[in-house]
């Protein structure tokens, strides 16, 4: 501070009290840091030492901004390199982010970022700013995730309610931020590459996570298994609803875009109602639910078929409505499916009961599909008519 009270307008002396700086802040944090390790103990470490860094930035920042020396105020980005050393050594040692009073550690850090990362960007001094506020955003959500999914393990071991909180809490980040992130610095200024940069990448999780959620078979104890009121179905619904608000909120749709959207929403909706069906027939009829057992179960390949044939029978009704050909071709190709899958797999189980309830009740659909689901006309025939 001496050196920089003395280089006041003289920029060729300016780089001394830099380097002094650096000095200095290597002294105090690798002093305090080792007075940390010494004198607390070791479960204190990672609460004390993120804290004592944040302490650090934020004096830094509010010291830095009284004598105007921008080289203090960088002392903020030390933040995110210590909150990813922080969460290292959470993993390593097994810990979970409010371990030993660590959470208050967490949210100084946060809001420490937050505030001094605005206030540089106000004074024309931030250094990636937005990028910062991105990291941010994704450490906070994976924190939040990560602390709740250790509760519900911790209350509910061996059941889904973990799993599904790794889906939920994502998913409640982005529909909060989507909805209301315009509204507040410093997203409301370009609020569209916020929506694409830093929420896509928690849509494409979103995304991830609702295709592998199959491979749960939703164990909700406490609770009574029910469709829709299971751990991983309600997970469920609040990603479809965050990712419907994130899609939403584009200011400058574009068709092609709109259309792959739509087909990536109804292969994950035909997943997940494949999913219902096969997590009801795990709990109510004891189905194991692993692959080999569910693909040779008769009830399950019989129920499969009828509800495939019931979902071709809705998507080929509203085409023809709408006269919308590819959606009904669409329609159409899931009920080819569902005949060649009689034909080829369900034929083998001849003889049983479960088998000639699935040929009646498909046969029973495919005359329902044929009287109430005409073939829409096509463009060329649009025109001529």
């Amino acid at each position: 501070l001496r050196y920089r009270l003395r280089e006041r307008g003289n920029a060729m002396a300016a780089s001394i009290s830099t380097w002094a700086l650096l000095w200095g802040l290597g002294f105090w944090l690798a002093s305090g840091l080792a007075y940390i390790e010494w004198r607390h103990d070791p479960d204190l470490h990672i609460a004390y030492g993120l804290g004592f860094v944040v302490g650090t930035a934020f004096l830094g920042e509010i010291i830095g901004g009284w004598i105007a020396w921008a080289a203090m105020r960088r002392v903020q980005l030390l933040l995110l390199p210590a909150m990813a050393v922080a969460l290292i050594m959470q993993i390593d040692r097994h810990l979970h982010p409010a371990a030993d009073d660590a959470w208050m550690a967490w949210l100084g850090g946060m809001v420490a970022l937050f505030y001094t990362a605005r206030r540089q960007q106000r004074d024309a001094i931030a250094f990636a700013a937005h990028a910062q506020y991105t990291c941010a955003i994704w450490l906070a959500t994976s924190l939040v995730a990560w602390e709740v999914a250790w509760q519900f393990r911790m209350e509910f071991p061996q059941t889904s309610w973990s799993f599904a909180a790794w889906g939920a809490m994502p998913a409640i980040a982005l529909a909060l931020l989507t909805r209301f992130g315009a509204r507040f610095e410093p997203w409301g200024e370009n609020f569209g590459a916020f929506r694409s940069l830093s929420l896509g990448p928690l849509a494409v999780y979103g995304v991830l996570w609702s295709l592998l959620s199959s491979a749960n078979p939703s164990n909700g104890a406490p609770w009574i298994y029910l469709p829709l009121a299971n751990p991983v179905d309600l997970a469920q619904m609040a990603t479809l609803f965050a990712l419907h608000a994130w899609w939403r909120a584009d200011d400058t749709p574009d068709e092609d875009l709109n259309r792959r959207g739509a087909v990536l929403a109804s292969i994950i909706g035909f997943a997940w109602l494949n999913c219902i069906l096969l997590r009801s027939m795990h709990h109510w009829l004891g189905v194991p639910y692993e692959l080999n057992d569910m693909f040779n179960s008769i009830v399950v390949q019989s129920a499969l078929s009828i509800v495939w044939t019931l979902t071709a029978l809705v998507i080929m009704v509203l085409a023809t409505r709408r006269l919308q050909r590819p959606l009904w071709l669409a329609g159409a190709a899931l009920l080819a499916m569902v005949v060649g899958k009689l034909f080829l797999l369900d034929l083998a189980n001849s003889g049983t009961v479960e088998r000639i309830v699935s040929f009646l009740g498909v046969g029973v659909l495919l005359m329902i599909i044929g009287y109430a689901a005409p073939v829409p006309p096509g463009n060329t025939e649009t025109q001529s008519g």
